[in-house]
């Protein structure tokens, strides 16, 4: 069919046209079904990511930072999709102490698994930190075979995260000081702000710091010393802790110590004993 005759004919023009849009459709058809495939290609070409974080919609896929991400909120969901050809596991730490175990149970938890299932190539494992992530949980992970750290999207800045994604990819060990220097627990940072910085204590609060670094005694005991109620030198070590930034007794001592318990050459007293 040609043009000249459909011109002649109404009928044989009208099916001329719609014989014309129907090949127009078709080729859309083909193209979109050809980007469809070529996508489909580069998303299998991806590095795929096992990730387990409670807080995730179950079963969702994510492409971030040139990588496919399978989500999964449970151990039981992370164990039936943990195949021989995945490369990548992420797991969120509050997966893991939610469940009550130690980073290092979790660790010979997943190698037994790892080894029944045979794995192609050597599982790459980070765990996604968060800023309040005690850095105990850090120590801990070095002594197992994860090989750094992720840190939390909604916590940190976009730059920190892509680097360790990015570290994580390539399986380039990531533990940056920058990040581990600065979560709770780091002895390093209260010890510098001490340097820095002049503790006011009373002289009675001076006793008490003295006998507490001195004999490790107990507030009962203290008090008997000082002649005060035990609740008394409660109070007192709680504002001492307080203006050392700590929160445990043991802490207090070391603080302390580390300026010299004896002499205190960094601790101001007030005038007059309480």
């Amino acid at each position: 069919m040609n043009m000249a005759s459909a011109n002649q004919d109404p009928f044989v023009y009208d099916l001329f046209v719609k014989q014309a849009r129907v090949s127009k459709k078709l080729t859309e058809l083909a193209q979109e079904v050809s980007a469809l495939s070529a996508k489909e290609k580069v998303g299998q070409a991806l590095p795929f990511v096992l990730c387990l974080r409670e807080d995730a919609v179950p079963g969702s896929y994510r492409i971030i930072d040139g990588c496919r991400i399978r989500m999964c909120t449970s151990f039981n969901d992370l164990a039936s999709h943990l195949t021989p050809n995945i490369e990548y596991l992420a797991i969120h730490i509050d997966s893991i102490t939610n469940c009550g175990i130690t980073v290092t149970e979790w660790s010979h938890m997943l190698t037994t698994i790892t080894h029944l299932l045979k794995f192609k190539t050597p599982l790459t494992k980070r765990v996604i930190i968060r800023k309040t992530t005690p850095l105990s949980i850090i120590k801990q992970l070095k002594k197992t075979a994860v090989t750094g750290i992720l840190l939390d999207i909604g916590e940190f800045e976009p730059a920190l995260y892509d680097f360790a994604m990015s570290q994580f990819l390539h399986k380039k060990p990531h533990w940056p000081r920058h990040i581990i220097d600065h979560l709770p627990g780091n002895t390093k940072i209260i010890l510098d702000h001490l340097n820095k910085s002049v503790i006011t204590l009373t002289p009675r609060q001076q006793q008490v710091l003295e006998l507490l670094c001195k004999r490790g005694l107990t507030n009962r005991l203290i008090g008997n010393m000082l002649s005060i109620s035990e609740a008394t030198v409660k109070i007192h070590v709680g504002a001492i802790m307080k203006a050392y930034g700590v929160k445990t007794r043991t802490q207090l001592i070391v603080m302390a110590k580390h300026q010299d318990c004896n002499t205190c050459p960094a601790i101001s007293c007030g005038s007059h004993p309480i």
